[in-house]
């Protein structure tokens, strides 16, 4: 099982530098084995507007990515839902001050743990913070 971050999702729906190496994670794994979240979900459509309005990507082009993600989400993905002890757990992770880990991400890397799934990534911090904790990860740069 492999957990997808934002990171891979957005690389692999809109042509960023690692764009092909997100393909590939994504393609190399089979069927329901690929996991994603609802807050993964949130995250790309705030990804998606950042790049927007940093003039990255037109709308027209966002809009196109969203919709393709939507397409593909529920056929391609399992989706692990978010529950309380996720953000329980996200807030005890944050707790390393040291590692430098975002809320966000720490959300993420609690929810690959809960759900016994390597996380993949393309943020080398995330990636350290999870080996930090013991969880698998697959950094793809």
């Amino acid at each position: 099982m492999r957990y997808f971050d934002t990171s891979v999702l957005v690389a692999y729906l809109v042509n960023e530098a690692h764009s092909a190496k997100a393909e590939a994670a994504l393609t190399s794994v089979p069927g329901r084995e690929r996991i994603i979240s609802d807050w993964g979900r949130v995250e790309l459509v705030s990804a998606l507007g950042v790049k927007v309005r940093t003039q990255q990507l037109s709308q027209t082009d966002a809009t196109t990515a969203l919709s393709r993600f939507e397409r593909i989400a529920d056929r391609y993905f399992t989706v692990c839902p978010i529950v309380g002890a996720d953000y329980l757990r996200a807030q005890t992770l944050l707790n390393s001050f040291d590692l430098g880990l975002r809320a966000g991400d720490a959300l993420h890397i609690a929810i690959a743990e809960r759900c016994n799934a390597a996380l993949c990534c393309l943020d080398k911090r995330m990636a350290e913070a999870a080996n930090h904790f013991g969880i698998e990860v697959e950094l793809i740069l």
